[in-house]
């Protein structure tokens, strides 16, 4: 368990410290004079605020630090992690036990329950705009007019995020959390996942989406189902986003018409293969959750994750 915590807050510094760095490396690339106003939490965001202005009409002001946060700061804290918790990495790339018609299904409920949770916390959303409290989220808009800014922005979505992303939390932390069985290692991986976005609009619809991704990672012996489904996943929600800021009534209404489509389809499936979902060993969960929560690394990270996500929530 410590080193699942200290792999954790090594994700979360390298991506705060990787993406600062790339942002300040834009910022002096333009000729811009940025100041370093020190490595206290103000110091940070007066000089992010600096940045920010330097490279504001920058098309790759998003995309090109995304990247490198991403591949830097997921894949170097949990490659030292392996060795320590003794994950093979050829196991979990393993043919899948499990055929495609079941992947789709775990993909579909999943994909369908995400979209009631977002429905939820969007309702949640609009109720906190009553008493002038807003629910932020990294608005990631594809630069389209740079043609490389946007290619670099759709591989982080659609193939760097899925793939470091799987590895984390489906492939090494619920692989080491099994031993206290599966029900505590797909929730705790859920949440570990959800609790890395760093916002409740984002985090509530991806740990209901995790714990079927999980129970299909526990099923196939593999993370290449549910991969292949989490980019699909994200390649939906990039066209989604994309073609509501059209505007346009019946793009908007068949983004719907399709999206209560999947939570039909999700609803019936559920419903039919209920007894095989469930199907899950309990073992010792809740010593899982005590050492889970009682871990100081783990703690540190859950901490700064829970931080980041309570200020996504900003006042109007």
């Amino acid at each position: 368990m410590n080193y699942i915590g200290f792999s954790l807050i090594g994700l979360l510094l390298l991506q705060l410290s990787v993406s600062f760095c790339v942002y300040y490396i834009m910022a002096k690339s333009t000729g811009a004079q940025v100041g370093f106003y020190g490595f206290t939490v103000d110091g940070y965001y007066k000089t992010m605020v600096d940045i920010r202005k330097a490279i504001g009409g920058s098309a790759y002001i998003e995309s090109l630090p995304l990247l490198f946060a991403t591949l830097i700061g997921n894949i170097v804290p949990f490659l030292f992690c392996v060795r320590g918790v003794d994950v093979g990495i050829t196991q979990l790339f393993s043919r899948p036990k499990v055929s495609g018609g079941t992947s789709a299904i775990y993909g579909v409920i999943g994909l369908g329950g995400s979209l009631v949770a977002g429905i939820v916390i969007n309702i949640i959303s609009l109720l906190l705009r009553l008493v002038n409290l807003k629910m932020t989220t990294p608005d990631l808009n594809i630069p389209w007019q740079s043609p490389l800014s946007a290619a670099l922005m759709i591989i982080t979505a659609v193939v760097i995020a899925p793939l470091t992303e799987e590895f984390i939390c489906r492939g090494i932390i619920l692989t080491v959390f099994r031993r206290y069985g599966d029900v505590f290692a797909v929730v705790a991986s859920s949440l570990v996942w959800a609790l890395l976005h760093g916002n409740f609009i984002q985090g509530v619809p991806v740990f209901v989406m995790g714990l079927f991704f999980g129970m299909l990672a526990v099923k196939s012996g593999s993370i290449l189902p549910t991969i292949i489904l989490h980019a699909l996943n994200n390649a939906l929600s990039l066209i989604e986003s994309t073609v509501i800021k059209q505007n346009s009534m019946p793009i908007s209404l068949s983004v719907s018409i399709f999206n209560l489509s999947i939570i039909a389809a999700a609803f019936a499936l559920f419903i039919a293969y209920y007894k095989k979902i469930k199907n899950v060993k309990r073992g010792e969960s809740k010593s899982g959750f005590k050492v889970f929560f009682t871990c100081v690394p783990v703690l540190i990270a859950i901490i700064f994750c829970v931080a980041i996500t309570v200020l996504s929530v900003q006042r109007v």
